[in-house]
């Protein structure tokens, strides 16, 4: 019965088991942490053994293909990479499944600022799919909204977590011609409700409500990991403004990077190993500029692999929309270590959770960076030089030399 994984915390949270279930003997329901666990009726329960077969914790290594091919990659549309995370081969591929009459499924958030998985068939929602979202998405009924759509011969390109790619294939039992995946290098997921802790906070000391909020803006401090930034309407003029810089903000960030956040499956994650589950993976390729000197840039470069045959074709098809080099693992992994082994699990990962009811300010404190701020002066720095493109663009040539 599926009891016994989540018993042992290794269940992820997808919901396969939920939507699989006939006789609704299934329900998820929240822990203290914000993390949806299920719960089997055994009144109801017939032990047919169906959400076995869907959940990824089972399935794991059937669900892996061989090593792929791994490559640097950028797209070559200037606009789509700066609002991009990495190098916007997403945006490339999602392009290429809508000219097909295709529909993409990825994660965005709705107007509470509530992360979920949604459906868009058009170009000008692409949007809301971009970028990295640094918590868990609540996957609704995305399994059987896929399988409908597959069974209708509709083209559909889902991007997630490897276990929520897992969970799907698992879901719909059989290899399709009408299901392209990505999965995303992944660092952990932290909860809604965490996420909702910092957000509360910012929006308190800023008397601001949030419009839209970026985990990486390109706009701050070009292609990295310290630059979270928010729409806002500010609640004592009703006007709209951008914060580009916030030490609320940028202490969601901290906590997330340093893994204390996360869901418990996370510490011992099945699926970050070189073998992948998707069609094409997609991550950053960190340290790119010491293997391929063609991408040394400041607007972002994805490390993508390859996994499948119907990978290599879609990526065939995409050749004069991205920059492409064929690379190696061992490149990516050099900096990138979620390649290979999941985010070791923190001495203080059990106290911040135990704070999100009784003291949450506890838990922003200890993140926000105290006195010096170097990423700040970072900020300031590369936005003040950005005035000046030459000047800029001279020392970034200074960099690479001194780099080698």
């Amino acid at each position: 019965m599926i009891q016994k994984v989540v018993e042992t915390l290794d269940c992820v949270g997808c919901g396969a088991c939920s939507e699989i279930c006939t006789h609704q003997a299934i329900n998820l329901f929240a822990n203290n942490e914000g993390f949806k666990f299920p719960k089997v009726d055994g009144d109801i329960c017939i032990q047919c053994g169906m959400c076995m077969k869907v959940c990824p914790v089972i399935n794991a290594e059937e669900a892996k293909n061989p090593r792929g091919i791994v490559y640097a990659a950028a797209n070559k549309n200037l606009n789509v990479l700066l609002e991009s995370s990495s190098g916007g081969v997403f945006s490339a591929i999602a392009n290429y499944i809508l000219e097909r009459n295709g529909v993409i499924f990825g994660a965005a958030f709705n107007e509470e600022l509530i992360l979920t998985h949604r459906k868009i068939d058009n170009v000008e929602e692409l949007s809301l799919l971009r970028g990295s979202k640094y918590l868990q998405s609540d996957m609704q009924a995305t399994f059987k909204m896929i399988k409908g759509l597959i069974n209708d011969n509709i083209l559909v390109y889902f991007v997630g977590t490897a276990c929520q790619v897992t969970a799907l294939k698992s879901f719909i039992r059989k290899d399709s011609r009408y299901l392209f995946t990505s999965d995303i290098v992944c660092h952990g997921v932290p909860s809604q409700k965490i996420f909702n802790v910092f957000v509360s906070a910012f929006e308190k000391k800023e008397n601001v409500k949030i419009v839209n909020y970026k985990f990486r803006d390109k706009e701050i401090n070009g292609w990295s990991c310290s630059s979270s930034s928010a729409l806002v309407i500010d609640n004592s003029t009703g006007k709209q403004k951008k914060i580009r810089y916030n030490k609320i903000l940028n202490a969601y960030f901290e906590a997330f990077i340093s893994g204390s956040i996360n869901r418990e499956c996370c510490y011992k994650c099945k699926f970050t190993t070189e073998e992948r589950v998707s069609d094409i993976t997609l991550a950053d390729f960190w340290g790119v500029e010491n293997y391929h000197e063609m991408f040394y840039t400041d607007h972002g470069v994805s490390l993508i692999i390859v996994n499948s045959s119907e990978g290599r074709e879609v990526l065939s098809a995409l050749q004069e929309k991205l920059l492409l080099v064929e690379s190696k693992y061992e490149y990516g992994e050099e900096i990138n270590k979620c390649l290979y082994e999941s985010t070791p699990r923190p001495q203080n990962r059990d106290y911040i959770y135990e704070s999100i009811d009784g003291n949450p300010d506890l838990i922003i404190e200890r993140f926000i960076k105290k006195g010096w701020d170097g990423k700040y002066v970072k900020y300031l720095l590369k936005s003040l030089l950005r005035k000046n493109s030459s000047l800029y663009a001279s020392l970034f040539r200074i960099k690479k030399i001194i780099i080698g």
